[in-house]
């Protein structure tokens, strides 16, 4: 979190947050057969309090020209949506890794060797109830998503860090 200071205007107060994370899970479609499920977490500030729902503004829904730009070419019957979740308290094992995707080689490395050593060390992960793989998230550091204190999302910012500080984490739950 973190105070941006900006020229012009004065705009509402700002609060930086972070990290932005992402769930790549693997699951079964009746009507596309194997297919990846993407779940992303934006951080909410804890000055909205535990029921973001009653503070925040309601989530409104894309208009079909809005959804066209984000989706130029939706399969048939693919779905997204949006909702605040109130994530409960886990047990978690992080490890750090460079500045890749949630695809990228040097993610797919860092899944396995964290999961390799939670093995050799008698720890069990949580596991997709769809396919029975170990789930992990990409934690992504080089982002700050910045929200007004009226609760409404501003922007994200993505900073610049060289992938030798691993500034990225990948994260397994422990049973």
């Amino acid at each position: 979190t973190g105070q941006l200071k900006l020229k012009g205007k004065k705009p509402d107060e700002l609060v930086a947050m972070s990290p932005l994370s992402v769930q790549v899970e693997s699951v079964e479609s009746e009507v596309f057969g194997p297919t990846k499920k993407v779940t992303w977490t934006v951080p909410v500030p804890s000055q909205f309090g535990l029921d973001a729902a009653a503070t925040l503004p309601p989530i409104v829904s894309l208009d079909s020209r809005e959804e066209a730009e984000l989706y130029p070419s939706p399969r048939a019957g693919a779905s997204a949506s949006v909702e605040y979740v109130l994530e409960p308290a886990t047990r978690v094992a992080v490890a750090p890794f460079g500045t890749e995707d949630t695809i990228g080689d040097e993610a797919n490395q860092a899944r396995k060797a964290l999961f390799a050593a939670l093995k050799r060390d008698g720890r069990n992960v949580v596991k997709s109830a769809a396919s029975g793989r170990p789930v992990f998230k990409l934690h992504e550091n080089t982002v700050k998503l910045v929200w007004t204190t009226t609760g409404k999302f501003g922007m994200a910012v993505y900073t610049s860090q060289p992938s030798f500080l691993k500034p990225h984490e990948i994260s397994a739950e422990l049973e």
